[in-house]
């Protein structure tokens, strides 16, 4: 059982993203290295923000941690996303307990929200959110309403659906010729 998470913004400098990070929470340590190293800052029990460029030509990814759910990040993102007046996507899913999520943001406003949030007791999977318009690739899914549970519905995989969903709101194209093998680590510090 894994967590697979993703999130990719267009057309934002790595060093850009690391002064937003900094700026809008609490930071610690900056390392850098040739690689992603997500457990950098757990001596002490942090997590790490790593900013790198994406394989695509225009695009930077961000792998990243939760302290608290999958909405924790939300804010931030669309911040992001408005600020830089550009496209945000975010991609998850945790099979331990069967949530899914994928959302896109294009200039601060949400584009597309699926969530499949689990839910105890009994354990279940619930549809949080279904918002904005079916991409093409979505056509014939038929998703639970929302409050419902998904069993029987459709549910996204990351490794298919998500990925496809990315490549529909953009993330597709020239790879990058000269990719930068530099993966800056932000510690994240967990306030207590």
């Amino acid at each position: 059982m894994a967590t697979a998470r993703r999130i990719l913004i267009k057309d934002v400098r790595t060093e850009a993203m690391q002064a937003l990070i900094e700026k809008n929470y609490a930071t610690g340590r900056i390392a850098t290295f040739d690689y992603e190293y997500r457990e950098v800052f757990l001596d002490k029990m942090n997590y790490a923000f790593i900013v790198f460029d994406a394989y695509v030509e225009n695009w930077i990814e961000v792998d990243l941690d939760f302290y608290r759910s999958a909405e924790e990040h939300d804010d931030f993102l669309m911040r992001v996303s408005k600020a830089c007046s550009t496209v945000v996507l975010f991609g998850y899913e945790q099979t331990t307990m069967g949530d899914t999520r994928f959302l896109a943001w294009e200039n601060g406003q949400v584009l597309r929200s699926i969530y499949m949030k689990s839910q105890h007791p009994p354990h279940r999977i619930l549809m949080e959110s279904n918002v904005g318009e079916k991409l093409d690739y979505e056509k014939n899914f038929q998703y639970a309403d929302v409050g419902q549970d998904i069993s029987g519905y459709k549910t996204l995989d990351f490794y298919t659906d998500i990925q496809t969903m990315f490549a529909d709101y953009g993330y597709s194209g020239q790879e990058r010729k000269d990719f930068n093998q530099k993966y800056v680590h932000i510690e994240y510090l967990h306030l207590r």
